[in-house]
């Protein structure tokens, strides 16, 4: 494999480890690693990069239908198993349940309406935290294969003002007019489809898959051969990410980051993390020109073995963490708020601790092509 799928491998796994860490609400580390670089997240990067590997992948597969198909099975195969364990863990664990999972971790309704529940979460219309990333995963491969069999006739802009519509219906296609149907048959419940709006967050993966496919089918160079440029892009990164993180640790109150605050707009237009703000957006793909500079110029960056090996197993990694974090937290939020030394170590473990799920699976799919 060359450096390129390689950086690529490494940049989706320190993603996850972003995301892992941050999921651990530490009062110290978290400040550097939500949102490091300014109005976007792990997360932006792992769905926009999820879409250019898929791209890479499938794009030009004959067999593109039954492929997708496979794949969305694997994936949502993963989502229920994180589901399932999770509940599981509510009735190994009742106090857990009782004192931190169901108050602060939304599972209040696991175990009165466990049934229910449970139907819900096989039709993903109850999602529960940390869990949302993979359904966003599945909603945009679904869409995926429509959007390269336009690529493939050369109407990527099409299936980019198809997939942007989506993204701009979000704001009125939610959760409250799923209820009414949902609560026909599951009437204690109501739909919890998780923190992000996976109707917004699949434009940022379908992005990506026309991004992967016109660089690698089409050989589009989106590299900038403009020294001039590519300084300034990156100074101005550099600058929103001190003012970003100036106003985020409240040294200074920078209002820039959320003019659309007061506008009905905002959902749409400004810093908006669940409904995916085109401000968000934006920032995301000036974030993505910057890896590829990378890439190009400091592949061995992120080629590093420990990241590679994560990503080259991410689904696997990603449910284990979003699992592992419930039983975490009953034990490191009392004390990672507290002490920086002490969320810096627990941070490091849980980073070294996901190496386990990426292990466990090179071993098994070593096992069933040798077995």
């Amino acid at each position: 494999m060359n450096n390129r799928n390689l950086a690529l491998d490494g940049l989706r796994g320190l993603f996850l480890v972003i995301m892992a860490v941050n999921h651990l609400f530490g009062g110290f580390v978290r400040r550097f690693t939500a949102e490091p670089f300014g109005p976007a997240s792990a997360a932006e990067g792992f769905v926009l990069l999820s879409g250019i590997m898929f791209a890479m992948v499938y794009g030009q597969r004959k067999d593109l239908a039954q492929l997708t198909k496979q794949r969305l099975w694997f994936v949502y195969r993963w989502q229920i198993i994180g589901v399932l364990a999770i509940f599981a863990s509510c009735f190994l664990a009742p106090s857990f349940y009782e004192h931190i999972w169901a108050p602060y971790f939304g599972l209040a309704e696991v175990k009165p309406h466990f049934w229910q529940v449970l139907i819900a979460s096989l039709t993903l219309t109850y999602v529960p935290s940390y869990q949302d990333v993979l359904v966003i995963y599945l909603l945009s491969i679904a869409l995926a294969g429509i959007g390269l069999h336009l690529l493939r006739h050369g109407l990527g802009w099409l299936w980019l003002l198809i997939s942007g519509l989506l993204w701009l219906s979000a704001k009125w296609l939610n959760a409250d007019l799923l209820n009414p149907i949902l609560n026909l048959v599951l009437p204690d419940i109501s739909a919890s489809p998780g923190y992000f709006d996976i109707l917004a967050w699949q434009f940022l993966f379908q992005i990506g898959l026309v991004l992967g496919y016109q660089a690698k089918y089409q050989e589009r160079n989106f590299y900038v051969d403009n020294r001039l440029f590519n300084i300034g892009l990156v100074a101005s990164i550099a600058l929103i990410t001190l003012l970003w993180q100036l106003h985020k640790n409240q040294v200074l109150d920078i209002q820039i980051f959320f003019s659309f605050s007061d506008s009905p707009w905002h959902a749409l237009l400004g810093n908006n993390a669940p409904e995916l703000g085109l401000m968000r957006i934006g920032y995301s793909l000036m974030l993505a020109y910057a890896a590829l500079l990378l890439v190009k110029f400091l592949p061995q960056l992120l080629s590093g073995k420990y990241f590679v090996f994560l990503g080259q197993h991410s689904i696997q990694v990603y449910v284990f963490h979003a699992v592992a974090v419930y039983w975490l937290s009953v034990v490191v939020y009392p004390i990672n708020q507290q002490f920086w030394w002490a969320d810096l170590l627990i941070s490091i473990g849980f980073a070294l601790l996901l190496l386990l799920p990426a292990y466990l699976h090179h071993r098994w799919q070593r096992r069933t092509k040798h077995g």
